[in-house]
């Protein structure tokens, strides 16, 4: 799949990178922590209508020059291709999120590892809530601290791995993943899925997160909660213009101020009825 569409000067701008351009661990780190303190992750587009696609120019259009965040497949997919470019080994993942669900859920999450001097660095600019901050080293059951909070790998059988976050009340497996590597490729049906069926939890639920060094912002339909070091604020963002005015606000996207949002398994509206968000 071509690359010619990627443009690494409009990227590093987009993230504020101004860095070398070598295939380094400090390098990996500096653009891992660029991207999700710069990108926010965000689905509004499945319920806005709007089609996610996959491929760079899209992507670059979106979520480089478009100022608008993306979720995992879009994230993930940019990031990686980003990677290969400056020269790194870079191997495509899935993952079955958990979050606290005991039941076995389908590989609907796109991970990366990224092997530097023979050593694997678990890297994910895409996960939204608890998601990780910066790349991390594969060794198990090391607690790993970022941006003051608290990660770690644990092993589960043979060929099964699981990164954990350290919540108030414990340890959380945020997701379990193998290391069979996929191509670009194979993202398209879980993405098709995940934009498209009613039965998508991002159909029904927008959300859009984005962490900083001290803490993170995320909104949730219509609760927005701002963390900062150990305090939380929550406050609810009514529909309409004020909707429209916290996107900017807190993540940088601009929408139009009379953009209507449809679940997937809600029927549209007819033109000029519906509530906006």
């Amino acid at each position: 799949m071509s690359t010619d569409a990627l443009d690494l000067d409009a990227y590093f701008n987009r993230i504020g990178y101004t860095g070398p351009r070598s295939p380094t661990l400090q390098v990996l780190h500096d653009l891992h922590r660029g991207q999700i303190f710069s990108i926010p992750f965000e689905n509004l587009a499945i319920q806005m209508g709007e089609p996610i696609s996959l491929g760079i120019a899209e992507m670059m259009a979106k979520m480089v020059h478009g100022k608008r965040g993306g979720y995992c497949f879009e994230l993930n997919g940019l990031f990686s291709v980003v990677l290969e470019e400056l020269g790194f080994q870079v191997e495509r993942l899935a993952a079955r999120v958990r979050y606290g669900n005991p039941l076995v859920a389908a590989r609907l999450h796109q991970l990366l590892n990224v092997t530097i001097d023979g050593e694997h660095w678990l890297a994910d600019v895409g996960f939204g809530g608890n998601g990780m901050i910066a790349p991390i080293k594969f060794i198990f059951d090391k607690e790993v601290e970022q941006s003051g909070e608290t990660f770690r790998i644990k092993r589960e059988g043979a060929e099964t791995y699981v990164l954990e976050a350290l919540l108030p009340d414990g340890w959380l497996d945020l997701y379990a993943f193998t290391l069979e590597p996929l191509y670009r490729i194979d993202y398209e049906p879980a993405n098709h899925y995940m934009s498209t069926s009613p039965q998508s939890p991002f159909g029904q639920t927008r959300i859009v997160a984005l962490p900083n060094p001290d803490g993170r912002t995320i909104l949730v339909e219509n609760e927005l909660k701002v963390r900062l070091g150990g305090e939380i604020t929550t406050t609810e963002v009514a529909p309409g213009s004020a909707y429209v005015k916290a996107l900017n606000d807190y993540f940088g996207i601009v929408i139009a101020p009379n953009t209507v949002f449809t679940p997937l398994n809600a029927k549209a509206p007819p033109p000029g009825q519906g509530s906006g968000a």
